[in-house]
C-alpha cells in the first residue's frame, strides 16, 4: 500500500526498501478524510509522562463540532472548553473506531513515527 495514494503531491523516497513521507504530505492526506494507519509516541508535557509507542491500524482525523455545541448549550459555561491551540502545540485529534464506539486521541505531529507504513521525516 502506498503511504499516500493519489492524495499527495509530494515525493516519496525509497531507500533500502524503506519508504519515507514528509509531515506536510502526511497532514494533507489526513485532511483528505481517508483512513490511515499510524505509529506514534505518547507525551504529556504537563504531567511529564509518556514515551510509550502506540500503533493504530485504522484512524481518521477528528473534526470537532464544538461550535454547534456551544450554540446549543450557551447557558452551560461548564460545557465550554478551552481552545486546544492545535497549531501552536503541533497536535491534532484522531478518531479510532472500535467496538465500544469511537475513541478520540490527541497526537503530537512531531512524535508520529510511521504513517501508512512509511517513515515520517
Amino acid at each position: 500500500m502506498s503511504p499516500c495514494p493519489g492524495a499527495c503531491s509530494g515525493t516519496f523516497i525509497s531507500v533500502n526498501a524503506a519508504t519515507y513521507i514528509n509531515i506536510k504530505d502526511m497532514i494533507a492526506y489526513m485532511n483528505s478524510g481517508k483512513p490511515f494507519s499510524i505509529v506514534y509516541v505518547t507525551w504529556d508535557h504537563v504531567k511529564g509522562a509518556g514515551g510509550s509507542v502506540k500503533e493504530v491500524q485504522l484512524a481518521y482525523k477528528h473534526y470537532s463540532n464544538s461550535t454547534a455545541k456551544k450554540m446549543v448549550d450557551v447557558e452551560k459555561e461548564s460545557d465550554i472548553k478551552r481552545n486546544p491551540n492545535h497549531f501552536s502545540n503541533s497536535t491534532m485529534n484522531i478518531k479510532i473506531p472500535g467496538q465500544a464506539g469511537v475513541d478520540v486521541r490527541k497526537v503530537h505531529v512531531q512524535l508520529i513515527r510511521r504513517f501508512n507504513g512509511a517513515i515520517v521525516k
